[in-house]
């Protein structure tokens, strides 16, 4: 499905992630613990970047080439381990079987296979929570009328909605949420419809809306796959959990400003919260008074006076801030790229060439811009049959030389030069053991399927 070149490119851009990643999410945790606790904007642009800067640049440097001011991380292509395969195994002996297998492994591609089952069973899981919640909650109801309705229609046309979102309601929720990721809507528990009164029920949905105008519901989502995918960044989950927080925070600004009323709301949380006690948080589902929101600190933000309230702001370094960090981390930040081995390779004495060593060395490049394969006058039998192949090899390894000298001072040569230097090398050690046991081939008598002479002749 993926040859050689594929692989090594797939790993090296994975390499590139882990290295911009930890840099950039590194740099926004130290950022974000100097910029306080009430720039919240800020705080979570910069998170945002930070979540998604490893992945943009490490694809910016593959896509275009780019050669790093850092320069790059190499690792030495390494040489693979074989699994001998049964046709392998019936053609020679077992001695010499292994180089002649198809199945190949190196430690590269172990750590790449180990990355894609292990992201393959979290986003699996993932996708499976998300199915689970949405089947929970797939019995929900409208609602259609009443004084929630009137009231999200109102907060809807005064945040310039078109059309407000849906309201549902669900017995089997104990808490607001957001539920959806591409079309979001709010479901609320039947008992918050009765237990709580009109005002804290107006800031209720204003933080509920909130969320749906700043799209938290595919942001987390995403940040759930990010997670899960890249399971091996651990600062990932960090900057989730934050993100998490700073959202609750500015939707609790957005509904203390537009209902003018930061006790009602604060009294909402505090009665949600004992409805959810012992509920676990689930995926895409942007809950209002989750157990990790730090409901404590989020009360105690509403009812200082002298807080001021976050709004966005469209300013154009707010623009401009991910483009130039992106940027950045793409020309600056390290890149890895696979080089080829740089061992020197073994001498191959030929005992069908008249002793003549056709040794070559792969790190000394050829003075000749032609390269032909030795003629060999009237082969005769196996044995020059062998020696034609023999030369032939050589004029190869010969070209490959000629290749790494002519990539000799690119900083990123191509792939597909390491793949023909490897498969050369295999050739070599098939070789090298086809000669040790070709006397024993060749002392050992023709074995035939045709009939007997003298049944024939009887016949």
């Amino acid at each position: 499905m993926f040859d050689n070149s594929s692989l090594q490119g797939l790993f090296a851009w994975i390499l590139t992630y882990a290295v911009h990643s930890t840099v950039l999410l590194a740099m926004a945790w130290f950022i974000n613990r100097q910029l306080g606790k009430e720039r919240l904007i800020w705080r979570e642009r910069i998170w945002k970047t930070a979540l998604l800067g490893g992945i943009v640049s490490a694809s910016l440097q593959a896509a275009v080439n780019l050669a790093p001011l850092s320069g790059r991380l190499e690792w030495t292509h390494p040489v693979p381990f074989y699994i001998p395969t049964a046709e392998a195994a019936q053609l020679l002996p077992a001695a010499v079987a292994g180089p002649m297998g198809e199945i190949e492994f190196t430690w590269d591609r172990l750590l790449l296979g180990v990355w894609m089952l292990g992201g393959l069973l979290g986003v699996g899981l993932f996708l499976f929570a998300w199915r689970r919640i949405a089947d929970r909650l797939a019995g929900r109801l409208p609602v259609r009328d009443g004084h929630a309705k009137r009231t999200l229609q109102a907060l809807s046309k005064r945040a310039g909605l078109a059309r407000p979102p849906r309201l549902t309601v669900s017995q089997e929720l104990k808490s607001p949420a957001t539920v959806g990721v591409f079309f979001p809507q709010i479901c609320v528990p039947s008992r918050a419809l009765v237990e709580l009164s009109e005002k804290q029920q107006e800031a209720l949905l204003a933080h509920e809306l909130s969320h749906i105008l700043r799209r938290d519901s595919a942001w987390f989502f995403l940040c759930g796959l990010i997670e899960r995918t890249f399971f091996f960044q651990p600062l990932n989950r960090v900057a989730r959990r934050d993100l998490q927080e700073l959202a609750e925070f500015q939707c609790d600004d957005w509904a203390a400003r537009h209902t003018a009323n930061s006790l009602d709301l604060a009294r909402c949380l505090t009665e949600v919260a004992t409805w959810v006690l012992d509920e676990r948080p689930v995926v895409a589902v942007v809950h209002m008074a989750s157990s990790n929101s730090r409901l404590a600190v989020r009360i105690g933000r509403l009812l200082d006076e002298d807080r001021k309230l976050a709004s966005p702001t469209r300013s154009r370094k707010a623009v401009l801030f991910p483009f130039a960090s992106l940027f950045m981390a793409a020309v600056c930040l390290p890149g890895a790229s696979a080089v080829g081995d740089r061992s020197e390779p073994p001498t191959v004495e030929s005992p069908w060439t008249s002793g003549v060593n056709h040794k070559l060395e792969m790190n000394s490049y050829a003075t000749s811009p032609e390269i032909s394969t030795p003629a060999v006058t009237q082969p005769i039998g196996l044995e020059g049959h062998l020696a034609v192949l023999d030369r032939e090899l050589s004029a190869l390894y010969e070209e490959c030389a000629l290749l790494k000298r002519k990539y000799a001072g690119d900083p990123n040569p191509p792939f597909a030069l390491f793949d023909i230097d490897l498969r050369v090398q295999r050739l070599r050690e098939r070789q090298t053991r086809l000669q040790a046991i070709l006397p024993a081939l060749l002392s050992q008598p023709l074995t035939t399927t045709s009939r007997n002479p003298k049944q024939e002749e009887s016949k």
